[in-house]
């Protein structure tokens, strides 16, 4: 299970690629690990503070989730990913492993991964 909370699903969409592909297979651990980091790192790249509506009717309190997208925040929801950052928390993620920061970003464009395709949201 990984899970990000306040923001109303939006990593789940921001990484849909590699989720699809890895849907009802079984993860290795160095996999689970990656997929874990590139949450990690996302939740980081997230910019935006949810707002809530919260509305007490009748001994019941039913909280309702704004809009993340529209309204007067012209930038995107992510900051932009770099792959030289993803690498830094992918280290420390696969330290058991004992995969060096040059070994995972030593071609820059394409950081190593343990997928077939690595679906990183970058090249999406």
């Amino acid at each position: 299970i990984i899970a990000c909370l306040q923001d109303n699903g939006m990593n789940k969409r921001y990484h849909k690629d590699i989720l699809a592909a890895v849907a009802d297979k079984p993860l290795s651990a160095q996999q689970f690990e990656e997929i874990s980091a590139r949450f990690y790192y996302s939740a980081y790249l997230f910019n935006r503070l949810p707002e809530y509506t919260i509305m007490p009717v009748d001994g019941v309190i039913y909280i309702d989730a704004m809009p993340l997208t529209g309204g007067m925040q012209n930038k995107p929801l992510f900051d932009v990913w770099a792959n030289k950052t993803y690498g830094q928390v992918l280290e420390n993620f696969w330290k058991p492993w004992g995969h060096t920061l040059f070994e995972i970003i030593k071609n820059p464009l394409a950081p190593i991964t343990y997928f077939e395709d690595a679906l990183l949201p970058a090249q999406a």
